[in-house]
């Protein structure tokens, strides 16, 4: 009998562990892509753009995507365009270097969970090449995808 209620206090012990890291993960994801999106947002109204709230998108319950609908001028340029179209990485990578710099000074566990994620939406918001093929067009009606530019780029594919 005293060996089955330790067992029970782990078994509660590691639910409450799972639980605590899905909701962690969630909320990471979540400010992640909400700041990526923040980024393109504040860059386009900067830049002189249209633009519309940013928008983040779930899949099955988790922040998967985000956009941002912009609509450029008649002196939009290719170096605006490549601004607004970069702010959402170049946010995730300020992120990434804040969590990381706050946990190594003592800040909480969780910074890592915080940094790693937004550590992959910079390297996968750079390597997607369809922005690239966006930005060699310059098209003047802009429709930023972060599904394709930040986590949900690997499932949007």
């Amino acid at each position: 009998r005293s060996c089955i209620r330790p067992c029970r206090e782990k078994r509660m012990y590691i639910l409450v562990c799972l639980v605590y890291s899905a909701v962690v993960t969630w909320l990471a994801l979540f400010v992640s892509i909400c700041l990526h999106e923040c980024g393109h947002y504040l860059a386009a109204r900067v830049a002189g753009y249209k633009a519309d709230a940013p928008e983040v998108f779930l899949r099955y319950g988790w922040p998967m995507s985000g956009k941002v609908k912009c609509r450029g001028t008649s002196e939009s340029t290719i170096g605006s365009y490549a601004a607004v179209l970069l702010a959402g990485p170049l946010v995730n990578a300020f992120m990434a270097v804040l969590s990381f710099a706050l946990l190594l000074v003592g800040g909480p566990s969780e910074l890592c969970v915080l940094g790693g994620i937004n550590l992959v939406c910079t390297a996968m918001s750079v390597s997607d090449y369809r922005h690239a093929a966006k930005l060699l067009g310059a098209p003047l009606h802009i429709d930023f995808d972060a599904g394709s530019a930040c986590v949900g780029g690997a499932w949007d594919g």
